[in-house]
């Protein structure tokens, strides 16, 4: 794992961050064909694409490619292939492309699970502790912080027990839409 409080973007004149969050599975950096089984993918990271808009551009660019695993680095060389894929896509409608090819994957650390089955759980609760507005507020998303952010989720939510406790909360969220409670 590598983790760093810089990033590669520090120009002052930021004007927006923005993140996209991508569901990476084993399967992710197969080729087309592979789809064609269902079920065939056994893990579930996230990765999470942070944008940032520059002053007196129209454009934007990718800033850092972040990757979440809860099973050490068993999802880095998918996250590799999709990351290629996504700056691919990016930069179709961006003029701004040589910024795109220096971004690489920064493997950070993640909490890990303790089983072979909790990862799509962890990949759950790690785009929600990244999505906190506080994280975002900067001018440069901060690594170490969103590492924090995600350690601290699963610390409060039960620690060994936060993917039973993440699931349950799910489970009364499915159950209260679905009765209509709000």
């Amino acid at each position: 794992s590598s983790s760093s409080s810089s990033s590669s973007s520090n120009e002052s004149n930021v004007r927006s961050l923005a993140g996209i969050f991508v569901p990476i599975n084993d399967q992710n950096g197969a080729g087309a064909d592979a789809f064609q089984t269902v079920g065939a993918g056994n893990h579930w990271s996230m990765m999470l694409v942070v944008l940032s808009s520059i002053a007196q551009e129209d454009a934007f660019r990718v800033s850092q490619i972040l990757h979440f695993d809860s099973h050490g680095r068993c999802n880095s060389s998918a996250a590799d292939a999709v990351s290629a894929r996504v700056l691919r896509v990016i930069s179709l409608g961006n003029s701004n492309t040589e910024s795109h090819d220096k971004v690489s994957v920064t493997q950070c650390l993640t909490p890990q699970q303790s089983n072979g089955y909790d990862c799509g759980i962890f990949a759950l609760g790690s785009a929600e502790a990244l999505s906190d507005v506080s994280l975002w507020s900067g001018p440069d998303i901060v690594v170490a912080d969103m590492e924090a952010s995600l350690q601290e989720l699963v610390t409060v939510n039960g620690g060994s027990g936060f993917a039973k406790a993440l699931r349950q909360r799910i489970a009364n969220d499915i159950r209260a839409l679905a009765t209509g409670e709000q």
